[in-house]
């Protein structure tokens, strides 16, 4: 981790994605389980002359830098 990222590799990412391939249905729930999610209900949009509202859903996953060079 760097400034909040994760400095992933492309071994790293092949790694993981291969867990991901085999793994089963309930572990997969479990890490469905993980997630979360926010909603802003009513946002003002802050455009001039604008009185628009939205609702705006928030996830939030790691961040990943790579650079595979």
């Amino acid at each position: 981790m760097k400034n909040g990222y994760a400095l992933a590799t492309q071994k790293g990412l092949i790694e993981i994605s291969n867990k991901l391939k085999s793994a089963s249905e309930s572990d997969i729930d479990e890490l469905r389980q993980l997630l979360r999610i926010g909603i802003q209900w009513d946002t003002e949009v802050t455009i001039a002359d604008s009185r628009q509202q939205y609702h705006k859903p928030i996830a939030r996953a790691s961040r990943i830098f790579t650079s595979f060079t």
